[in-house]
This record gives C-alpha cells, sequence and structure tokens, in this order.
C-alpha cells in the first residue's frame, strides 16, 4: 500500500512506482507547482506609499462683502464643499444666494437660465430669403431658415387644401372610388393588378383610390375624363410625379 502525495489515500501501487492515486490528482498537483512556479517569477508588489493629510483650508479673515469679521466661521462643520460660504459672513452670504437664484447678480441672468447656442458649421449657415439672417439651414438644399422653413410648410400647405377644395367643388360631384372602379373594371392603371373592392386608407393601402391622371397641383380638373382606378400605395408612390398625364394627349 502506498499513500497518495494529493489527497493521502492509500492504493495499490502494483509493480510500478506511483505517486498518485489516480489521474485526477496528478494533474491537480500538476497544476498546483504550475502555479506556485507563477507566483514566484511574477516581481513583488511595490510598497504602497503612506497617506499623507492634505493641508487644513485657509479660513477667511474678513468677509468679501461687507469687510467685518465676525461670523465667518458660521458654515464650519456643517457643508462639505461651502464654496463661495467661506468668504462671506451669515447675513452677506444669505444676500448673495438670494441674487444668485433671482438673476440680479452683476446685472446678469441666473447660470441655468443662459442659453448656451448650438454648435453649427460654417457649411450648414445660409441667409434667409424670408427674414434675411444667417441661421442654420433647415436642411442640405433649403434656402430659409428652420422657423422661417416651418412657417413656408404651414402656408404652403394651407394653399394646397384650399385649391384642392376647390377644385373639387367646380369638379363632377358624383365621382367616387366606387362608380370609378366599376368604369375601370377594378383594375389600377398605374401597375394593371386588381384592386379590392374597399376603400383605400393608411391601414387599407391595397384598397381603391381615385387617382388623377393630371395631378390638382399641376392644374389637372376633378372630371371623368382626368380620373382613374388606382391602389392606395400605388398613388401613394406615384405622388404628382409620372408620365400618366401622357394618355390625354389623342
Amino acid at each position: 500500500m502506498v499513500l497518495c502525495e494529493r489527497c493521502s489515500e492509500p492504493f495499490e501501487a502494483g509493480a510500478a512506482i506511483k505517486r498518485f492515486c489516480s489521474e485526477r490528482c496528478r494533474s491537480r498537483a500538476e497544476r498546483s507547482r504550475r502555479q506556485a512556479r507563477q507566483r514566484a517569477a511574477k516581481p513583488p508588489k511595490p510598497p504602497k506609499p503612506p497617506y499623507v493629510r492634505p493641508p487644513a483650508r485657509q479660513v477667511a479673515t474678513q468677509c468679501q462683502d461687507c469687510g467685518t469679521s465676525d461670523g465667518l466661521g458660521w458654515w464650519l462643520g456643517r457643508m462639505k464643499h461651502p464654496g463661495s460660504a467661506g468668504t462671506r459672513c451669515h447675513s452677506c452670504y444669505k444676500a448673495h444666494t438670494r441674487r444668485r437664484m433671482s438673476g440680479d447678480r452683476a446685472g446678469t441672468r441666473p447660470r441655468h437660465a443662459i442659453p448656451v447656442p448650438p454648435k453649427v458649421k460654417c457649411c450648414q449657415l445660409l441667409i434667409c430669403v424670408d427674414c434675411g439672417g444667417l441661421a442654420p439651414k433647415a436642411s442640405g438644399t433649403a434656402k430659409r431658415c428652420k422657423g422661417c422653413a416651418a412657417t413656408y410648410d404651414m402656408k404652403r400647405r394651407g394653399e394646397r387644401t384650399v385649391h384642392r377644395l376647390t377644385v373639387y367643388r367646380r369638379g363632377d360631384r358624383d365621382i367616387h372610388w366606387r362608380t370609378v372602379g366599376e368604369r375601370d373594371g377594378w383594375r389600377c392603371h398605374l401597375c394593371g393588378k386588381k384592386v379590392t373592392a374597399i376603400a383605400g386608407n393608411g391601414v387599407e393601402m391595397g384598397g381603391a383610390t381615385v387617382d388623377h391622371i393630371l395631378p390638382l397641383t399641376l392644374g389637372g380638373e376633378h372630371v371623368w375624363a382626368n380620373v382613374a382606378l388606382a391602389h392606395r400605395s400605388c398613388n401613394v408612390s406615384r405622388g404628382n410625379r409620372g408620365s400618366m398625364q401622357l394618355r390625354l394627349v389623342g
């Protein structure tokens, strides 16, 4: 019987001389020896420098507002970071805090109320055609600043809405997507596919809509000769572009 060098358990060594009872004990012993060699080869850590207490905070001898030397130690032991309280007495510090919060400090507004101008590159600036000021572009090819561009878009949107209502009022009142679909055999004039007999909207993109061959924004009229059936998706994709208005020629 031989004792294992790792777990100290007795085992039969047999004809060959063995030091460990199993392969597991042998691998663990080799790992322990390898870790010991690595620790011995590692350089020792340098000693930690001794702690040095920072110098004591200097206390002012007189108030920087009123010049008195009374009441300068009122904040000691109460604030972790006293700031400007260390150079003012109690009453002057309270007045200083009120002025700072109300924005009356040296005739300026509080620090949190001062607007920070955005960082704009020179290539992103332009002279607005409406207000004439130097301002950032609303987009890459804009001619107006952001404020004037928003006002211009609202004005144009209103003009387009008024123009569309005027054209609808002076056109044929009996034009409807059902009547146009029955006339065109429920086929989209843009893609040629069958159109479902339901109203097209933002949810039913395959529904039926009335498409103006010559768009209303380009001078088209709301008449039977200028309307055709189209899918909602096809109508939105076309917009006021395309060559569909060539069908009116001849």
